[in-house]
């Protein structure tokens, strides 16, 4: 493999975990934030558990189906290779934003794990959105703010969605 094969395959890789990790952990907050108004840590973590192997399956099968679908000048865009990178790393860092998002659920009392993945989530999407600024030598603290109120909104929702459930099944 040729360097700027490799360098193809690396940014095709980076967008698949770009995106599978920003997807995770918005999707693991809101689930996070929107089961805990049920109070039962168990129920808590068996929907993390299932949603979040659920979600990375689901998202690497939709990476993989849209660098295929990519299209350019009626040839195809995305040579085997940089779809299976894709779809590989899409898989893994949903994956580990599951995993890295339990872990306090896990660790601690509902109320204080609340605080530590909230915590760990919005950290993680700061160092995205820094390190895509970077990249794109653009404004970092732009896209942090923007990444930021993607996960907070989707976080608020969740819960007032999880509150309402709540006091329909009460």
């Amino acid at each position: 493999m040729s360097k700027k094969e490799e360098k193809v395959n690396l940014k095709e890789g980076f967008q698949g975990a770009a995106f599978g990790a920003m997807e995770g952990i918005v999707m693991m907050l809101g689930v996070i934030f929107g089961l805990s108004n049920i109070g039962d840590k168990r129920i808590l973590l068996v929907g993390l558990l299932v949603a979040g192997l659920a979600d990375a399956f689901a998202n690497a099968a939709g990476m993989h189906v849209s660098e295929e679908a990519e299209v350019k000048n009626k040839k195809i865009y995305h040579k085997p290779k940089e779809v299976i990178s894709s779809t590989v790393f899409c898989f893994i860092f949903t994956l580990l934003a599951v995993i890295l998002l339990t872990i306090p659920i896990i660790m601690f009392r509902l109320n204080i794990a609340l605080i530590v993945s909230a915590v760990v989530g919005l950290l993680c999407i700061t160092c995205l959105g820094y390190y895509i600024g970077k990249i794109r030598k653009g404004k970092k603290l732009k896209l942090i703010f923007e990444y930021l109120i993607i996960a907070v909104i989707a976080s608020v929702a969740c819960y007032g969605l999880g509150i309402i459930a709540k006091l329909m099944i009460i």
